[in-house]
């Protein structure tokens, strides 16, 4: 399979399990790293999660804090970043909650905590549209493109050398009687592994 095809398979979870084969197969150890990340989520329990990872910006959601009562948080326009959230989760489970076309109720325990702490507000979830997960999802696979590119020149590179350090071309040559066939590239290549013996 070739790696443009990869891009447009879908579910996109599969296009990044088919990903990171192709990344290990070819030494891309970056690209694998963030395409576990992609897979497993952005959670401490993911062997490619670390104190450097940040969950990135394209995985932050828009929604409304609620209390246990169903009562939302309003916030002032300059805190409005306390109604954004980075998903951690897998793209399986993103794709799940797409399909399911409700609103989806999450709770973080750090968020809930902090909104606690700093403005003495008792909130129990975070709630948003499921709409939301489309563009998440366009940017992952977006964002499996361009890295993808990387691992695109690092394969034809590689197809190139193998192509070129194993086969000898056997080259058509115009001749007297039209066009015939380069002998000595022929002879070299019928005996070659004659003569490794």
């Amino acid at each position: 399979m070739k790696l443009n095809d990869v891009f447009e398979i879908e579910p996109l979870s599969r296009a990044l399990q088919r990903a990171l084969r192709l990344a290990y197969e070819n030494g891309a150890s970056e690209l694998a790293t963030w395409l576990q990340l992609e897979i497993g989520g952005y959670y401490d329990t993911n062997s490619a999660m670390n104190d450097n990872v940040v969950v990135p910006k394209y995985r932050t959601v828009v929604g409304t804090h609620f209390n246990i009562y169903g009562q939302s948080l309003q916030v002032q326009p300059e805190l409005s970043f306390v109604n954004e959230l980075r998903l951690r989760e897998g793209v399986e489970v993103l794709e799940s909650l797409r399909d399911s076309r409700h609103t989806v109720a999450l709770q973080d325990p750090t968020m809930i905590g902090l909104i606690a702490q700093h403005m003495r507000v008792e909130v129990a979830t975070f709630q948003f549209d499921s709409v939301e997960l489309v563009q998440i999802l366009t940017h992952i696979r977006q964002e499996l493109f361009s890295k993808g590119q990387v691992l695109a020149g690092m394969t034809s590179k590689q197809m190139t050398a193998k192509r070129t350090s194993n086969e000898e071309i056997v080259m058509l040559k115009p001749n007297f009687h039209g066009i015939g066939v380069d002998l000595r590239a022929l002879w070299r290549r019928a005996t070659r592994g004659k003569n490794d013996n």
